[in-house]
């Protein structure tokens, strides 16, 4: 397993793995479906292309984080898969860019396991290791 949901008090962490911060992205991606969704089947009925722009490798997460946040308070649509996903360094910073599948859960009698508000730096770290990236990041529920 890529990320693994983590018990915080009042709040809810991500522990992700990945050999590369395009996989960091991916795999936050599948934890926030699992905490809206679990294991329900949900289709996709959507895509929609995200560009995400952060400083560093931390406000990339948070930020990319924040988007998935935003299209399900916003559009009701939940992010199932990210695909295609790139990380390039552009000028002083690093820009991701992918295809997100989504649901749109607000046409189904859909309620989220999770309300979710925002990723947050609280607690938050990327760390390089010999076997690739690890991170966590705590979410506000």
């Amino acid at each position: 397993m890529a990320y693994r949901l983590v018990d915080h008090t009042a709040d809810v962490a991500i522990e992700l793995r990945a050999d590369a911060p395009a996989g960091l992205l991916a795999f936050a991606t599948d934890a926030v479906r699992q905490l809206y969704a679990g294991d329900a089947p949900l289709s996709t009925d959507a895509k929609t292309e995200l560009e995400i722009h952060g400083e560093g490798l931390e406000e990339l997460l948070v930020s990319w984080l924040n988007e998935l946040i935003f299209l399900f308070d916003a559009r009701g649509e939940v992010a199932l898969r990210a695909a295609e996903v790139r990380v390039v360094e552009r000028g002083r910073g690093l820009v991701a860019s992918g295809t997100i599948s989504l649901c749109r859960a607000r046409d189904l009698d859909f309620t989220p396991l999770t309300d979710l508000k925002a990723a947050t730096y609280h607690g938050l770290t990327v760390r390089h290791s010999s076997t690739g990236l690890a991170a966590t990041v705590v979410l506000d529920t």
